[in-house]
């Protein structure tokens, strides 16, 4: 029998970790003076005691090294273990490699001298929206922002601004994913509302907003741009590169949410690319 400490000091380990142990019933001391308290603990004990040390370094929790050390059959549970620990390591590989690449390309984008600005990309899901919309071509005689401020003015004037959660914009040309200036251009102007408000309202005489749900998307490419709306054009050309770089592919209409309308020089718009779910989304399965 050895003293707890000449015992620590045959496995390499602290006391105060063989304390826990014993306070948590993972590895008891053979004997304990019922007088003094000291602990003591046998030879025998090294071989418990070096497979919770084993099985921590695989990434296995106490209480999963608990049940193992208890079960009468350990080897097949051991192994229903170490495959669904493989699974989560190779998960967890594939996230770390996808995170890689990306900081890759965005110490590239810094080096390039004439790169555009860099923006962070991330990716999430977007879920279902009610709302108030109509499809508006743009031929160049106005632009998008004067769309929406008549609509919004119109809304105001008749007392349904507050009713008004987010605004938005879906291009419905596959050439506008890139900016690229094309005309007319086709858009859904979307205005989303509190339940209550879901009804028809006539805006003008070619202008009316109907109820619809604005479907939801699985995975979009989302990135924030603070400025004048002028250049939000670099936001759509950079997401786009991204996607191109992740080897992804634009599968619906491109989406901006309006965030803040304020200073022009000041706006916030969130440019949503939906996008094929091919690509590992960090923050996945808890990691």
């Amino acid at each position: 029998m050895h003293k707890i400490s000449e015992f620590a000091r045959l496995a390499n380990v602290s006391i105060r970790l063989l304390h826990y142990y014993d306070e948590i019933g993972l590895l008891r001391p053979a004997h304990v003076d019922p007088d003094s308290g000291y602990r003591y603990y046998s030879v025998d004990q090294l071989l418990p005691l070096n497979r919770i040390v084993a099985l921590k370094d695989l990434g296995f929790t106490l209480e999963e090294i608990a049940l193992l050390l208890k079960e009468s059959s350990p080897d097949e549970t051991l192994r229903d273990l170490l495959q669904r620990k493989q699974q989560e390591l190779r998960q967890r590989i594939k996230q770390d490699q996808a995170r890689l690449e990306e900081m890759e390309l965005r110490l590239a984008a810094l080096a390039a001298a004439d790169s555009p600005p860099v923006y962070d990309v991330i990716l999430k899901s977007v879920p279902a929206l009610e709302a108030l919309s109509t499809v508006i071509e743009i031929d160049g005689s106005r632009t998008i922002a004067e769309v929406f401020k008549s609509i919004y003015d119109a809304l105001q004037a008749k007392g349904l601004h507050r009713a008004v959660t987010q605004i938005a914009c879906l291009y419905l040309d596959h050439r506008a994913y890139r900016h690229v200036r094309v005309e007319p251009v086709h858009i859904e102007v979307v205005f989303a509302v509190d339940h209550w408000a879901l009804q028809a309202i006539k805006i003008s005489d070619s202008i009316t907003l109907t109820p619809n749900i604005i479907p939801a998307c699985e995975v979009v490419a989302s990135a924030l741009h603070h400025g004048s709306d002028f250049h939000r054009s670099v936001a759509h050309n950079s997401l786009m590169r991204w996607i191109e770089q992740h080897h992804s592919s634009v599968i619906a209409p491109v989406r901006e949410i309006y965030l803040r309308r304020n200073h022009p020089d000041e706006h916030i718009t969130e440019v949503q690319f939906p996008i094929t779910a091919q690509i590992p989304v960090p923050g996945a399965n808890g990691h």
